[in-house]
């Protein structure tokens, strides 16, 4: 007999709509079946299998708060999660020092920020070197520079000249230095976490001030399956102290270290993705939290994870529907492929998935440029390719405006009958705003040049462009010397300190 759920549906029967694989087309069903199913599944796993946490203070809040634990294994039910999610807001602004570039989640709107976490480079021509300091703060410029990128920081290039234990801190420096944007921080050992907020807290005019708002998100994964480690739990638990953002981040393989299968891959995340959201808010109710899942699919006969295979997008479209349903914001992955480098499949599979997040809702999209070779590389050359993809998808969703001006009727009646268009002054009017203009596509004349070559140096020079046009957001020289003070006191040498500066802010 086939098991049923509380409303009697059959559990093995609900398709996700648009979704097809090897079986045949999953027509049958609606997007509400496929995630009442997923959570009903997920309710079981912690139910019978619960979640280690390896922070015995994360298991504690959850005894504290009447949940049953086994040891570092908690067993969160639906009524005590119902209670406790309920108090993260679904809607919050993350404040930038500019407080033109803050932006605001969970209310229907589109951020991007770049590839993130990239220990190697691929250069135009294909080799593969290891990513430097020097690769990281012109990444920093860069996003700071482009009018796409919403948020700053994070791993842009994880810097291989610099001492494992310190890179964070100094990528969390540049980024708190060179833009003015809202910034993505990632977990460190809690000791040092601690001081990596007090150092962004300078920048941002003082504990005080930066306590009075989320102005910094934090990016924390899972263990997938079923345990989170203490390390990120106990930045996760210090987020909440201090007031900042935190974005749950479950990225199960399925077929590795998830259920092969799209479904099962989901309820697993989702149960995960429960966990930790629940944590942040037994911490600290009211702290800002960004349901994160970034389900992936594993490669089977070599055990590789694939973010550009279709199994990605589809869990994406799961992902943007599970937060809504849970009245939070959303986040996932844009522009990712698994080619090696720049070519025709880094182009469709990073539109896929580009267009899976921004037209499922999710909103803040990261890893939108740069990245290759499934999370292990970023080029600077994809990078300007995939914000020309974004411009692309902004225009798209954008619709079309349907006035009197735009439906130019009196144009068309003084030229329809012999006549043409580019010379009317409704063109003139509108010829910087439509049709979109391309900045890295080949169009016209071919020039003798291959398509290619031209590519490339049209993203080369679309990236000269915007470190040229990089200018220092204004920071307080006192803030500064306080920030130097902490990174000093975290190991970072002198050298460093002025590297970075002489990189961000014109030297001193």
């Amino acid at each position: 007999m086939k098991k049923k759920d509380a409303a009697g549906d059959d559990l093995r029967t609900a398709r996700l709509p648009g979704a097809g694989g090897s079986a045949g087309p999953r027509t049958g069903g609606d997007m509400g079946a496929c995630l009442d199913k997923i959570q009903a599944a997920s309710r079981e796993i912690l139910r019978d299998l619960g979640a280690r946490l390896l922070d015995p203070g994360a298991a504690a809040l959850f005894a504290g708060a009447g949940v049953r634990t086994e040891g570092d294994v908690v067993f969160p039910d639906q009524e005590f999660l119902d209670k406790t999610l309920a108090s993260a807001p679904s809607t919050f602004t993350l404040d930038a020092r500019n407080p033109l570039r803050a932006i605001r989640l969970g209310s229907g709107g589109r951020h991007y920020a770049p590839a993130y976490g990239s220990p190697a480079v691929i250069e135009a021509d294909g080799t593969v070197r290891p990513a430097l300091l020097s690769d990281h703060l012109e990444l920093v410029k860069i996003v700071h520079a482009s009018p796409l990128l919403a948020v700053n920081g994070g791993i842009l290039a994880h810097p291989c000249d610099l001492p494992a234990d310190l890179a964070p801190a100094v990528m969390a420096y540049s980024a708190a230095l060179g833009s003015d944007k809202p910034i993505l921080l990632f977990p460190d050992k809690p000791e040092r976490f601690e001081k990596i907020l007090a150092m962004s807290a300078e920048a941002f005019g003082g504990t005080e001030v930066f306590r009075s708002a989320p102005r910094t998100l934090m990016l924390m994964n899972t263990l997938s399956p079923l345990r989170i480690d203490g390390t990120s739990l106990r930045c996760l638990r210090l987020c909440a102290e201090w007031g900042q953002g935190v974005v749950v981040t479950p990225g199960p393989m399925a077929g590795s270290t998830g259920p092969a299968t799209l479904a099962g891959n989901m309820a697993l995340a989702h149960a995960e993705c429960l966990t930790a959201l629940a944590l942040s808010q037994l911490a600290g109710p009211g702290t800002p939290a960004v349901y994160g899942v970034t389900a992936t699919t594993c490669d089977l006969s070599d055990g590789s994870v694939s973010i550009g295979s279709p199994g990605y997008a589809v869990q994406t479209k799961i992902t943007a529907a599970m937060a809504r349903r849970l009245n939070l914001p959303c986040r996932s992955g844009g522009g990712v492929t698994d080619a090696w480098e720049i070519s025709a499949q880094s182009g469709w599979e990073g539109m896929l998935s580009l267009l899976a997040s921004a037209g499922n809702g999710v909103d803040l999209i990261i890893h939108a440029a740069g990245g290759l070779a499934s999370f292990a590389a970023i080029s600077f050359e994809k990078l300007a390719m995939d914000l020309e993809m974004i411009s692309m998808v902004e225009y798209y969703l954008g619709g079309v405006e349907v006035s009197p001006e735009t439906l130019a009727l009196e144009t068309i009646k003084k030229v329809a009958r012999g006549g043409q268009f580019l010379t009317q002054r409704h063109t003139l009017r509108h010829a910087r705003k439509e049709p979109w203009r391309p900045t890295v596509s080949c169009r016209g004349r071919r020039h003798g040049v291959s398509v290619p070559d031209r590519l490339l140096q049209n993203a080369k020079t679309k990236i000269e462009i915007l470190l040229d046009s990089y200018e220092p957001p204004e920071i307080d020289p006192s803030a500064v010397r306080r920030m130097d003070e902490i990174m000093l006191s975290l190991g970072a040498g002198e050298n460093i300190l002025k590297t970075v500066k002489a990189a961000l802010l014109g030297g001193e």
